[in-house]
Parts: structure tokens; sequence; C-alpha cells
């Protein structure tokens, strides 16, 4: 068995993948091990944590003399898509018929949004300023997932990825509104979005992350999964910025 799993580990497809999923070109595996292909797409959610998240928080949820400051994080909503080759046993029963391991790749994003809400209203005056801020934070990965599958209908899947830094953008976007009798013109409304690109080295080049979750074959060849994505520290500074992501997938074999 142990000759088998390292077999199952260290196969790697070979060929492209079309959207179709035609017969692909197969390694020369041991009689015993067969290899399958999967691609997938779905939306991921990332959740941050860590110190700089602390930091960010700092500055809201503040009150001044005729102002107040209230500050709301927010996941990152994004979608993803990738591409596994799946290798398993050929046997239908037994308890290798349960294993199977996968190495792939797969497009995700990491980050968080972060909204300030500032409310003036001056004494006296009847008028009301309000202007929202909003800082998205998007983080760029190609992620290269080393995972173990357990079960058949119903799975388990968990394992390791080696995570690959493409690029990162901040974008801000201001939001005001000015209304009441006592406002300027009787008040107005404005917007401005501005996006900026990080500098690369401000965050690591390339990190290790978890994946844990599972799923459910709806029919032979098209799936569901739901998938939790560990992630370390983004930053090669001091500053710490972890997250988790959880990815809801739609899976297609062949």
């Amino acid at each position: 068995m142990k000759h088998l799993l390292i077999r199952l580990f260290m196969a790697f497809p070979l060929g492209l993948i079309s959207q179709s999923l035609p017969e692909l070109p197969k390694l020369n595996l041991n009689d015993n091990i067969q290899q399958r292909h999967e691609i997938f797409i779905g939306l991921t959610s990332s959740f941050a944590f860590g110190d700089y998240m602390e930091y960010q928080r700092s500055f809201g949820d503040v009150t001044y003399p005729e102002t107040s400051i209230k500050s709301n994080i927010k996941p990152l909503y994004s979608a993803t898509a990738g591409y596994q080759a799946v290798f398993g046993s050929r046997d239908t029963i037994g308890p290798l018929s349960l294993f199977q391991a996968s190495i792939g790749a797969n497009f995700f994003r990491r980050g968080f949004r972060h909204e300030y809400t500032s409310v003036y209203e001056p004494a006296g005056l009847n008028t009301k300023d309000k202007m929202t801020f909003s800082e998205i934070y998007k983080i760029n990965y190609l992620s290269v997932p080393l995972n173990v599958r357990y079960g058949k209908r119903w799975f388990a899947e968990a394992g390791l990825s080696y995570d690959l830094y493409f690029f990162a953008t901040r974008k801000h976007i201001i939001d005001r509104k000015v209304s009441g009798s006592g406002a300027f013109e009787g008040g107005f409304e404005a917007s401005e979005t501005t996006r900026y690109f990080f500098l690369k080295n401000i965050f690591r080049q390339n990190i290790y992350g978890f994946n844990l979750g599972g799923g459910y074959w709806l029919t032979d060849k098209v799936g569901l999964r739901l998938m939790a994505h560990y992630n370390g520290n983004a930053f090669s500074g001091a500053s710490k910025l972890n997250t988790c992501n959880l990815q809801f997938e739609l899976i297609i074999k062949n």
C-alpha cells in the first residue's frame, strides 16, 4: 500500500484540458491506478484576521462632538476556477477504492473590505453630512493544491497547498451625501473611485496553506464541493494578515 500511495502523489497529468473535458493523454501509470481529470468553478469568501486587522479596526467606532465614525470589516467575495488530476485505485471494492489523491492548480483571491461611515450633524443647523469610505484589498494567487479524498458519492477532502503570489490591489471608494434645509444649495451627492497597485515586495511571494472540506457527486460526472482554504501571513514584514477562504464549487469530471 505504501508504494501505491507514493505513486498516487507523484503522478502528474500531461496535456491540456478543455471545457468539454475530452479524453486526455494519460501517464504510463501502474495498472492498478486510474487517472481522471476535473475542472471546477465557484465562489469564494475570504475572512481576514491578524494584528493588521486589529490595526484597521482601531480607526473606527469613535465619537466626537457632532461627529460619529463607524467601522465595518466585511469578507471579500470573488470567483475561483481551477483544474486537478485525480488518481485512484481501479478496484471497486476494498479500502483502496475509497481513497484518491489529486494535484492541480486554481486561481484564488484573499483580502477584505473595510468601510468607514462618518456622520457630521452640526448643532443648530438642519444639516447632515454623511460620507462612506470603502477600502477593498485584493491579493491574487495561483494555488497548487495536493489533496487526499476519501469516499465515493459523499466524500471528505484534505491536504496542503503551495500558493504563488501574482499581484495585489487596493481600491478606494468615497461616497458623500450632504442633505437638509441648512445644507449649501440644498445639498449634494458625490462619488469617487481610485485603484492602486501594491509594490511586490510588500507581500510574500509564496506561502503554504491547508485545505479541508468535502462534497457530493450529483451524478457520475457532476458534483458540488465546499472547501476551507487557510493561508499563512500575506505580508513579508512584521504585520500579520492571515485569511481563511470558504469556497463553494461545481466540479465536472471526465
